[in-house]
């Protein structure tokens, strides 16, 4: 009865003990905050320590721009509600316009600095001298709300954005390594290729934005942003080449090049078994690196080796072999599958 009981408890913890730690985090956080701030604190509570300072930052930066603009624009239209209306109109046009060009918190900071100075001023339109207390109420309560959850996300059983985007590196190296192994040596089938290529996609975008709130919670993880953000952007960059080529080698079994096919198989069979992880092998793309630059470094004697029996072929079959490609294609494959290798 104990050895059920025990694997339902750990089965539990395995899935669900993550989104009750959140739970009762975000629960002891508004505790803490006294009911003040109880709604910041909802808000501001996110699953890693590095989402609730990077989303307290620009709560603060964007209250801190919608209280002046309030103050400031009841200074210059006292007791006028219709111009401290239009003016109100065109803060949060020009809040709004902005939000729309940033991504991840850097568009909730305008947003913010917009809804910030409407709740601040509209109610205060006819009563300036009420203005000022509301502004400063509305600071308090926000900066109690800042306080208690990035006090209880930082200090109680912390989850670092630094960790998850480690483990991300390694998942993203082994899932890419696979799935190009995958399309050099036996191919794979249309509808795989899209997903297996949407899921990496969808990893770059998970990358990026995790890097950018790992960086408010590790001085580390700050000073290598820029190096995190060049490797995610040549990792994109390797996917497209990627897909590129994939679209190549379809290409050329359309237009039943089968010469060209079959002499250049054996290189992208070798180049898949380079990739190729060992299931309890651990990540060292360090070495795999060398491996591939000893294998590029070798490619181009063994690929002018590889054109010259295509080269001597008979004049007839290669002038159809060419008519025929141009036709398809309007381009000559056997140049572009030779670049598409040595990019790769």
């Amino acid at each position: 009865m104990l050895r059920p009981l025990s694997r339902a408890v750990l089965d539990w913890a395995d899935s669900d003990d993550l989104i009750w730690l959140h739970l009762l985090k975000t629960v002891t956080a508004g505790l803490l905050a006294l009911g003040i701030a109880m709604t910041t604190v909802f808000v501001l509570m996110q699953p890693f320590s590095g989402m609730v300072l990077a989303k307290s930052l620009y709560r603060i930066l964007g209250t801190a721009a919608g209280t002046v603009a309030a103050l400031v624009l009841g200074a210059l239209f006292v007791q006028q509600p219709e111009l401290y209306m239009l003016g109100m109109i065109g803060w949060v046009s020009a809040c709004i316009a902005a939000a729309v060009r940033f991504r991840h918190f850097r568009w909730y900071g305008f947003v913010l600095a917009g809804y910030a100075a409407a709740l601040i001023g509209i109610p205060n339109i006819t009563a300036p001298h009420d203005l000022f207390l509301a502004a400063l109420t509305r600071a308090a309560e926000v900066a109690v709300g800042i306080v208690s959850s990035s006090a209880v996300s930082a200090l109680i059983v912390p989850q670092r954005s630094s960790l998850a985007l480690r483990h991300a590196l390694q998942i993203r190296y082994a899932n890419f390594t696979a799935f190009a192994a995958d399309v050099l040596d036996s191919g794979i089938e249309r509808g795989q290729f899209e997903r297996r290529f949407a899921d990496l996609v969808d990893e770059i975008v998970g990358f990026e934005a995790t890097r950018t709130f790992a960086a408010f919670e590790d001085p580390a993880m700050h000073s290598r942003s820029e190096h995190l953000g060049r490797l995610n952007s040549e990792f994109m960059d390797a996917c497209a080449r990627l897909h590129a080529l994939h679209q190549l080698l379809k290409r050329l079994r359309v237009n039943g090049s089968a010469p060209i096919a079959t002499a250049i198989k054996p290189y992208f069979s070798e180049l898949a078994a380079l990739m190729v992880q060992q299931p309890d092998a651990a990540v060292d793309a360090s070495r795999m690196a060398a491996r591939l630059q000893h294998f590029q470094a070798s490619l181009p004697r063994l690929v002018r080796e590889t054109r010259r029996p295509l080269e001597a072929s008979p004049a007839e079959s290669l002038r159809t072999s060419i008519r025929r490609r141009n036709c398809c294609t309007g381009s000559s494959t056997n140049g572009s599958a030779t670049r598409g290798l040595t990019h790769l």
